[in-house]
Formats: structure tokens, C-alpha cells, sequence
């Protein structure tokens, strides 16, 4: 298999059931028909929720606290020690109402809307998903894209879009 590569053997296989991704001290917990963006890098843990079929589908949990991702947003765990503003210049993605504050007793955690458009170039895994021409492959764009429309009317009194190194 080549890097970056999803090959399900049958249809939805990859997201028809509900599932658990232990990373670090996080626990990423996820519903059927969920589709995120998972990365864990310098004991940093992101999740980005780009299609959830149910309210709440995605959550964080570290110990027994539970946050919930909400479709179109990511949330960003990270040790407290770091400044949240640096996290968010690792990617130049674009973001909207960010927010931050504690977590657990040693990490913080950041929230934010994401823009789809900004994400998938940035994204290796995503911008391969989206050139590739495999019918299962179309089916996750497919929901990926409607959610994105449905998102962007819902949240379009939400303001523009900005990255971190903007100056307003």
C-alpha cells in the first residue's frame, strides 16, 4: 500500500462503525459515519471533524473529561507549556471564532471553525482523496462537500475566514 493511500475493501467499510483512536492521553472517540482528520505531533493531538452524521459523533476524552467536535470544527489539544498562537501558525489553514482555555490540569485545548477549501491542499491524505477517481473515495467527498455547503450557509453570519499571521 502507498503512503497516504485509503483502500477500503468494501463500500463505507472505513467509517460504518463506531470507533476508538488512542493517541498519546487522549481518546478520540467517533460514531458511525463519522469522518475526521486525526494528527498527533509534538504531543500535540488535532481532530477536525469534516463530516459527522449526529450531533456530538466525535469527542476528545482525556481521563474522564470529554469534549465535543462538532461538524466543521477542530479541536487542538495541546500541553499547556505551549503558546496556542504557535500551534496555530503550524498550518496555514484558515480559521474562525478560535477559542482556548484548560482542559485538564496539564493541557489546554483550542477550538476553531475550519475552512474545507484551505484544509484539503494542506492536507496530503485529502487532496489525494479528492483527485482520486475510486467510487468509495467519491462517496466520503461527496459527504465531505455537503457538508461544507450546509456549514457555510448555517455559519455565514460567522464572519470571514482569517489564518494566525493575520493582522485585524
Amino acid at each position: 500500500m502507498r503512503r497516504h493511500e485509503i483502500t477500503p475493501k468494501r463500500k463505507r467499510r472505513f467509517v460504518a462503525k463506531p470507533l476508538l483512536v488512542r493517541s498519546g492521553s487522549f481518546v478520540v472517540a467517533m460514531r458511525a459515519g463519522s469522518i475526521a482528520q486525526l494528527k498527533y505531533r509534538n504531543k500535540v493531538l488535532t481532530v477536525r471533524n469534516l463530516c459527522d452524521p449526529k450531533v456530538a459523533g466525535i469527542k476528545v476524552i482525556s481521563g474522564t473529561t470529554p469534549m465535543a467536535v462538532r461538524a466543521g470544527t477542530e479541536a487542538i489539544c495541546y500541553p499547556r507549556e505551549r503558546k496556542v498562537e504557535e500551534i496555530f501558525k503550524t498550518e496555514a489553514i484558515a480559521r474562525r471564532r478560535t477559542s482556548s482555555g484548560a482542559f485538564t490540569s496539564t493541557h489546554g485545548i483550542a477550538t476553531a471553525e475550519v475552512s474545507l477549501i484551505t484544509l484539503v491542499p494542506s492536507s496530503n491524505v485529502l487532496s489525494s482523496l479528492f483527485k482520486s477517481k475510486n467510487p468509495d473515495h467519491r462517496i466520503l467527498c461527496t459527504k465531505m462537500l455537503k457538508t461544507a455547503a450546509c456549514l457555510g450557509l448555517v455559519t455565514a453570519g460567522h464572519g470571514q475566514y482569517g489564518q494566525a499571521n493575520d493582522q485585524r
